[in-house]
């Protein structure tokens, strides 16, 4: 408890100094978004935490596997099954966005190491920014790869630096690549990849997108209050606190009893939902947020909800 106490507490203010790993989640061992997490023509979206895919909409999935000869914790298979295009410039990327980059890469030299394979052999684009890219022959044995960059200053508008990861640039690929521990550091050589706890991983991914409740679709268990009584007419006055605080205020989704979206459900005194309700008010904090209501069905006695806060890049 006290290990996830000093990890909650770094990952509040987005500490890393004391680590060498710029990247979060680069053992990928994180995967709050669910395990697998298709793609039917959707791009610029988070799949496993932290990693952001981007590029034209494609269709295949993003899931973890584990490695039981090499990568004990995990593995990111990345499956590309066709890459939807819509004007002739087809590529899909997957990488991650690292906050404050304009501070940490300013005159600065940095290395991005990662290891990686495919279900055959194919060429990727390893991208260290997208307005820096190698290309690079990927086979179907493990292979560490390893690029350094030295910066001038950069500017915080400077986005196209702000992409580490990899890029398949071939538009007729059908395939899987696999990545594992993926680490960007200071200096010009790559060093063995830094293994944090598990905890602190955790946390740091937290501090920009966390879930109330079993899973980010739990229809019940993020925010419960029930009175056990008949409180028609009451005014329900709830704070909900995160487990860390977000980076910026995050934006908020609450999930009701039947999935949708920006309510959430009235129950009575037996648990049963009766109705599903869009709150009076949210107010909201990078640290939790209130939620009040008036119980206005009859028979209603308490209030249950589902949330997602997001505050990714």
């Amino acid at each position: 408890m006290a290990e996830l106490s000093k990890a909650r507490e770094i990952a509040s203010y987005g500490i890393t100094s004391g680590f060498k790993n710029f990247i979060i989640n680069g053992g990928f061992e994180v995967w709050q978004r669910g395990e697998v997490i298709e793609f039917n023509g959707e791009i610029n979206k988070y799949s496993t935490d932290r990693m952001f895919v981007n590029g034209y909409g494609f269709n295949g999935a993003i899931s973890h596997i584990i490695d039981d000869d090499k990568f004990l914790n995990g593995v990111c298979e990345f499956t590309v099954d066709g890459i939807v295009d819509p004007d002739g410039t087809k590529w899909v990327g997957i990488g991650q966005p690292i906050e404050d980059f304009h501070v940490k890469l300013t005159n600065k030299t940095m290395t991005l190491s990662m290891w990686l394979k495919a279900s055959e052999d194919t060429t990727v684009d390893f991208s260290f920014g997208h307005d820096n890219r190698t290309e690079i022959t990927i086979t179907t044995t493990w292979q560490k790869f390893n690029f350094s960059r030295t910066y001038g200053v950069v500017d915080s508008g400077d986005r196209a630096k702000n992409f580490f990861g990899i890029r398949q640039e071939d538009d007729s690929y059908s395939g899987t690549i696999y990545l594992a521990e993926m680490q960007l550091e200071e200096g010009s050589v790559a060093t063995p990849f830094e293994q944090r706890p598990y905890g602190l991983e955790l946390s740091l991914c937290q501090r920009y997108y966390e879930f109330g409740g079993d899973n980010p679709t739990d229809r019940y268990n993020g925010l419960r209050v029930n009175t056990s009584v008949v409180a028609t007419g009451s005014q329900f006055d709830v704070q909900q606190y995160f487990t860390v605080k977000k980076r910026t205020i995050p934006t908020l989704t609450l999930i009701d009893n039947d999935g949708t979206a920006g309510k959430v459900g009235l129950e009575n005194v037996d648990g049963s939902v009766i109705a599903n309700e869009v709150p009076d008010t949210i107010t909201l904090y990078d640290y939790g947020f209130i939620l009040k209501h008036d119980l206005a069905t009859p028979s209603a006695s308490g209030i249950r909800c589902g949330w997602v806060a997001d505050a990714e890049i």
